[in-house]
C-alpha cells in the first residue's frame, strides 16, 4: 500500500489518498468487511488517536465517516461520527477522499498512518503506511 495527504490550498480541506495492492472490489462481495482507514494524531502530547477517517465496506453497504474521539479520549464526552456522503472516489485500486480540515479540528499539522482491515477493530491492521508502527509528519 502506498498512501499520502495533501493540502488543497486555500480551499480549507484535506486530501487523502490510498493505493492499494489490487483494484478495489465495486461493491465487494456481500457479507464481507473491509476498510480503508487513516489515523491522526492531531495533538501528540496527548494520549491516543484524535481522528479516523473510516471508509469501510459493512457486509452489504459502504459507509464513510470523520471519527472525532477527542472527548472521549480525555474522559469528557463520547465519540462523534460526522458520517460523509460523496466524498469518496474508487479508481481502480486508488482510494481518495477529500474533506473539510474544520472536520479535523482545523489543524495546521499533525501525524497521520494508513491502514487497512479485513475484520472490525480490534482485529489486526492487514497492512498500514508507512510499513513500519511509525507515522508520517503533515503540515499545512
Amino acid at each position: 500500500m502506498h498512501a499520502k495527504v495533501t493540502d488543497q490550498v486555500g480551499t480549507g480541506q484535506i486530501s487523502f489518498m490510498m493505493e492499494l495492492a489490487e483494484a478495489v472490489p465495486n461493491p465487494p462481495e456481500t457479507g464481507t468487511f473491509v476498510a480503508y482507514n487513516w489515523q491522526l494524531d492531531t495533538d501528540p502530547s496527548l494520549a491516543g488517536i484524535e481522528f479516523i477517517i473510516v471508509v469501510r465496506w459493512l457486509y452489504d453497504h459502504w459507509e464513510t465517516y470523520v471519527l472525532d474521539q477527542r472527548a472521549f479520549n480525555q474522559g469528557t464526552g463520547d465519540l462523534v461520527q460526522v458520517f460523509l456522503t460523496d466524498e469518496v472516489v474508487f479508481h481502480g485500486a486508488t482510494e481518495h477522499i477529500t474533506i473539510d480540515a474544520a472536520l479535523l479540528g482545523d489543524p495546521t499539522s499533525f501525524r497521520w498512518r494508513s491502514v487497512t482491515r479485513d475484520a472490525p477493530a480490534p482485529a489486526p491492521f492487514k497492512d498500514q503506511a508507512p510499513d513500519s508502527s511509525g507515522w508520517v509528519d503533515f503540515s499545512r
